[in-house]
């Protein structure tokens, strides 16, 4: 599964600490509010034109938005990585368990 780096919940954050509605930055990006939802929630794909046009509206850097977005994944990836490695730890107890109850 390809996982796309978070850029719509730091786009989401940004709005809100301007106080921004999801209308208001749709109106002064020229998208609507469905495609801006649809964006912060990671459903979507963005241009990098429109990318441009959102970090101009929240008057953020775009490469600073990027990177708050490749800092979250990476902290997403660490979190998938921990828990396939707690899985597997669970599943070696668990066989071990079983295979002591069959002895008994």
């Amino acid at each position: 599964m390809v996982h796309r780096p978070p850029i719509g919940r730091v786009i989401r954050e940004a709005r809100l600490a301007l106080g921004y509605t999801q209308a208001k930055l749709a109106s002064l990006c020229d998208i609507t509010p469905q495609y801006l939802s649809l964006l912060e929630l990671g459903e979507v794909n963005v241009s990098f034109d429109t990318l441009l046009s959102i970090s101009a509206a929240l008057d953020q850097p775009l490469s600073s938005m990027i990177e708050k977005a490749e800092t979250l994944h990476a902290g997403s990836q660490v979190s998938e990585s921990t828990a396939k490695s707690h899985e597997r730890t669970r599943s070696k107890t668990a066989r071990a368990v079983i295979k002591r109850a069959k002895k008994l």
